[in-house]
């Protein structure tokens, strides 16, 4: 039967843009369960989350579980705390076709303030380090774009445009550069550019469905899921490659380090 579960992943190295063997990639499950969206850790020290429980909307709590408080009505996605801890990024549904627009509020619910005004599929919003600016992706010229916008809405700028899907902006601890995954060839591809848009090469470029990359803190390492087969993954990398212009994956890959995840998975 299908469960969610943890699974911690080992391994080790690198990424290159030329034939390599595949790694061995060792997975130990273990029980666990989760909110269906959730953003943690706030600078605040709150662990943001959606549920459907008491007429569903979102909530925050500590880290242990105590003192929840239901802050807003909405069934929102893409939780995002700002840097400082004192708003919340988040999208909503706004109507049955996959329209949605991204919003921020208060860490406490107040003062709600729409941000995209364009009725598209707007989603994943992500805080630079500074707190001045919102990157996201969306859907409005057609295929998924990354897009950034000051934090009040302003100066929407597309910064991937191209024909290509991409989605899931990371932005790394300096602000410099951005992480996103996009769809190359029939699989997913963990791509970095920097904060214009400038210089986008893929990192992962292989044959996998790789998805939704983030930054450790030092930014020494990138952490993305990966789909092989019908099971999920969790794995970590070097950021420090040969450029991979984009263009169909080629192979090579080898992580490092261990990290846990939440998946389902077959039992």
């Amino acid at each position: 039967m299908k469960r969610p579960m943890l699974a911690l992943l080992a391994a080790g190295a690198l990424y290159a843009c030329a034939d390599a063997p595949n790694p061995t990639e060792s997975l130990r499950p273990i029980n666990a369960g989760g909110p269906r969206f959730g953003a943690f850790p706030g600078s605040n020290g709150k662990i943001a989350f959606t549920s459907q429980r008491d007429g569903g909307g979102v909530f925050v709590m500590n880290p242990d579980g105590s003192n929840v408080q239901k802050i807003s009505t909405r069934y929102a996605a893409s939780l995002a705390w700002s840097p400082d801890g004192t708003k919340i990024a988040f999208s909503v549904a706004v109507d049955e076709d996959g329209n949605s627009e991204i919003f921020v509020m208060n860490a406490d619910g107040t003062s709600e303030a729409q941000l995209t005004t364009v009725l598209a599929g707007n989603f994943g919003p992500a805080w630079s380090p500074d707190g001045a600016k919102i990157a996201f992706y969306s859907n409005r010229s057609g295929t998924n774009q990354i897009y950034v916008m000051d934090a009040n809405g302003s100066n929407v700028v597309n910064l991937t445009n191209n024909a290509l899907n991409d989605f899931a902006p990371s932005w790394s601890p300096d602000g410099s550069k951005i992480l996103f995954s996009t769809i190359v060839g029939g699989s997913g591809q963990i791509y970095v550019m920097n904060a214009d848009g400038t210089s986008q090469t893929n990192l992962s470029n292989n044959a996998e469905w790789d998805y939704d990359p983030s930054w450790s803190p030092d930014a020494s390492k990138i952490v993305f899921g990966r789909f092989v087969g019908p099971s999920q993954q969790i794995v970590v990398m070097n950021p420090a490659v040969p450029p991979c212009p984009r263009g169909p994956p080629m192979g090579a890959r080898s992580f490092s380090r261990r990290i846990v995840m939440a998946t389902a998975r077959s039992t």
